[in-house]
């Protein structure tokens, strides 16, 4: 795998670390209700961070990384991989937020799903 290739993994999964662990900051500032409007909350909080990691990933290795690649087969290679880092933290993102939502029973962030 070329490095370039590579960024794109690692700017897409910083990206999705990043704006999971704001989802978690923000998720836990949401204060309890007595009608669950609560939850609805939270469970906007976690997607539209996910939207946004997808979004975010594909915008700064887009921005960061693939406008100064001048060789278009290695340019072509950077886009499909972009795609397919952007594809996989998405995913991750998911998968991670229910696993954690399962194992922290009580905690706010079991309203996830």
């Amino acid at each position: 795998m070329h490095t370039t290739v590579v960024t794109a993994y690692l700017i897409s999964g910083i990206a999705c670390i990043v704006l999971f662990l704001l989802a978690l900051v923000f998720s836990n500032g949401v204060n309890y209700e007595p009608d669950k409007s609560d939850v609805r909350k939270r469970k906007i909080i976690f997607w539209v961070f996910n939207i946004v990691s997808l979004l975010g990933g594909l915008a700064l290795n887009y921005f960061l990384e693939l406008k100064g690649i001048r060789v278009p087969s290695k340019a072509e290679s950077y886009l499909i991989h972009m795609a397919i880092a952007a594809v996989v933290f998405f995913v991750l993102y998911i998968v991670i937020g229910f696993v954690l939502s399962k194992v922290c029973k009580g905690k706010k962030v079991e309203t996830w799903f």
